[in-house]
């Protein structure tokens, strides 16, 4: 994220003032800043400063923390575990309400907010309620659909290996892919990769950095899963439901790094 400061300036000495440089000069009720040095009034500006990409992908690990992105998170874990026991759609509906909480979580981090705004007109809208998994299924299938076909086309000994090397290509095409996702409109926006891709190409270094976070981020969420499930995985109810929530919450985390990526560099992209 970015900082805005306020730096105040003097003309006369052509240099920035820190505080303890400056004194206040005027009548009581309409005090100035004025230079400590020459006496001159200094004019004050703001300045964006940008946190290192590091410090605020760490930050991300916080995020669930939150009191409103806590509540919301158990809330949204809770409605998908429930959703699943509607009779035939039970089990898209549960994955669709995941999908569509982290594409939130991520869409208002892109926008620097720590707060999230649900979309009441969409959720009306029952022809839409499926198009974030749909984009969600479509971006994975374009990041691995190179090597599915060079494993079913070439055969063995090559096929393996060509898909292998594809498989890498679509692992680091896939976060790309699911911003795009999260960001697009209907449902066929990720069948084109070229908007993925064109963010890769923009921001390689810092995307490679994030790409880093996220490995470290699922490695993370799936220890404390497997050891939450050897400690209450056993208790009926509890267990399966906390276990849904840690899990929903690596992701609200991950979604915050893809979404503090796209923020941090947004003049680029």
């Amino acid at each position: 994220m970015t900082d805005v400061v306020l730096r105040r300036f003097c003309e006369q000495c052509q240099a920035y003032r820190e505080p303890h440089e400056t004194k206040q000069v005027g009548p009581e009720r309409v005090r100035l800043s004025a230079c400590a040095i020459c006496g001159g009034v200094l004019r004050t500006e703001q300045q964006r400063i940008a946190r290192p990409l590091t410090a605020s992908l760490l930050r991300a690990y916080a995020y669930p923390a939150l009191p409103a992105i806590a509540v919301s998170t158990v809330v949204a874990a809770l409605t998908s575990a429930f959703a699943a026991y509607v009779p035939l759609i039970g089990g898209l509906l549960s994955a669709t309400i995941v999908i569509a909480f982290v594409f939130l979580v991520l869409r208002a981090s892109a926008e620097g907010r720590d707060d999230l705004a649900i979309d009441t007109e969409v959720a009306e809208r029952l022809s839409e309620w499926f198009a974030p998994l749909i984009r969600y299924l479509l971006t994975w299938l374009v990041s691995f659909s190179g090597a599915l076909v060079a494993l079913v086309a070439l055969g063995p000994p090559a096929g393996p290996l060509v898909a292998f090397g594809l498989g890498l290509v679509g692992l680091l095409y896939l976060p790309a892919g699911l911003i795009v996702a999260a960001h697009g409109d209907g449902c066929l926006g990720p069948i084109n990769p070229v908007p993925a891709v064109r963010i890769i190409g923009r921001i390689p270094g810092p995307y490679a950095v994030a790409l880093g976070f996220l490995l470290l981020t699922s490695l993370v969420g799936f220890g404390l899963l497997a050891l939450l499930q050897r400690v209450i995985g056993g208790i009926a109810l509890v267990g399966p439901l906390a276990l849904r929530v840690l899990g929903l919450a690596t992701l609200v985390v991950m979604a915050r790094q893809l979404g503090v990526l796209v923020h941090e560099h947004r003049e680029e992209l």
